[in-house]
């Protein structure tokens, strides 16, 4: 199970026992929690297969996810999945789940404020500012390597007309 799926680290139950060895079992440093719990998920495969269960139907977790290829951005208006039925949230199985979740920048507030309770859209500067920080060595490797490409296209296209111009 644990090969294909990438765990939301936000919140975790169980017993105390079993918590511990999770923490114990980490044995890598980041800052950030996703990257730290799925790389010690990679690292320890057996334990967290014989030790955890992924809530895949969110019948206690449901994570807000957005039906648009812009669900990393600052979205107001996004179909996370659930429908306000009879004072709860419900989604298409007739689960009601426990927690709700909006990871990213996606905005819950209205499905929040349905439940009678207050609820401010998230702050996309601080959003957006975090992004940029936690993820900067990422996109510089990512801009490295398309310059990267780019040179070789060049350079290989340079190559192929000269070849061509002296046949």
């Amino acid at each position: 199970m644990y090969l294909k799926e990438i765990i939301n680290t936000g919140t975790y139950m169980g017993r105390v026992s079993e918590l511990l060895q999770l923490l114990d079992s980490i044995t890598i440093y980041n800052k950030n929690d996703q990257i730290l719990i799925n790389e010690s998920v990679q690292k320890n495969k057996e334990w967290f297969n014989s030790n955890c269960i992924l809530d895949t139907n969110s019948i206690l977790f449901h994570n807000a996810a957005c039906d648009s290829f812009l669900g990393h951005l600052h979205l107001k208006f996004c179909n996370i999945g659930l429908d306000y039925i009879d004072g709860k949230l419900i989604d298409s199985n007739g689960i009601q789940p426990v927690f709700l979740h909006g990871p990213g920048c996606i905005d819950i507030s209205s499905y929040v404020r349905k439940l009678g309770y207050n609820a401010d859209p998230p702050n996309i500067k601080e959003y957006s500012s975090f992004i940029l920080k936690e993820y900067s060595d990422s996109f510089m490797y990512g801009i490295l390597i398309i310059i990267f490409v780019i040179i070789s296209i060049v350079v290989l296209l340079r190559i192929y007309n000269h070849w061509f111009k002296h046949s």
